[in-house]
């Protein structure tokens, strides 16, 4: 997004969740490299990952007066009902606010299809089993952060913003 000239980028996440704590220090060190000001009050977290969370984080959004061009969403599944959210409020995707999601499950049925950060499923589930079998197994070592590579597939759902 900030390759692209977006400047005000919102996020959508989960509340109490780790995830959604590491993607968005992701995107602030990003910012802070970018030259870009945080605006925490683009920051919005909401109970679930369902699509109607959200929506309402979207219509939040839009009332706490915030501008953004941009929108990260937690999952594509949020990241779709954010899309429903803009367009019930007349807001096009991507000509005024370009969309963002998260894990390429659903990312290329929606309309717009959907930009999206994949990960390696695959590898994340074999990884998640052994570790459970070494704790069934009576390892009490504690918990750590395996990061896997990702990669950006761009949709339809993202653009340069348009100049003001």
């Amino acid at each position: 997004m900030i390759r692209l000239g977006h400047r005000h980028i919102a996020f959508i996440g989960a509340t109490q969740s780790k995830t959604t704590e590491l993607r968005y220090e992701g995107a602030r060190r990003a910012f802070h490299e970018a030259g870009l000001e945080t605006d925490d009050r683009l920051l919005v977290t909401v109970n679930s990952y369902d699509a109607q969370d959200a929506a309402t984080a979207v219509t939040e959004l839009l009332a706490r007066g915030c501008t953004f061009s941009a929108l990260l969403v937690f999952n594509d599944v949020m990241a779709v009902g954010a899309l429903d959210a803009l367009e019930s409020q007349g807001i096009q995707a991507p000509e005024q606010v370009s969309i963002c999601g998260f894990d390429d499950t659903v990312s290329a049925y929606s309309r717009p299809q959907l930009t999206t950060i994949a990960c390696p499923s695959e590898d994340l589930g074999r990884q998640a089993v052994e570790r459970l079998l070494q704790r069934i197994d009576g390892d009490k070592s504690p918990p750590t952060l395996h990061a896997l590579p990702t990669r950006l597939i761009v949709r339809e759902s993202t653009r340069a913003p348009r100049s003001s």
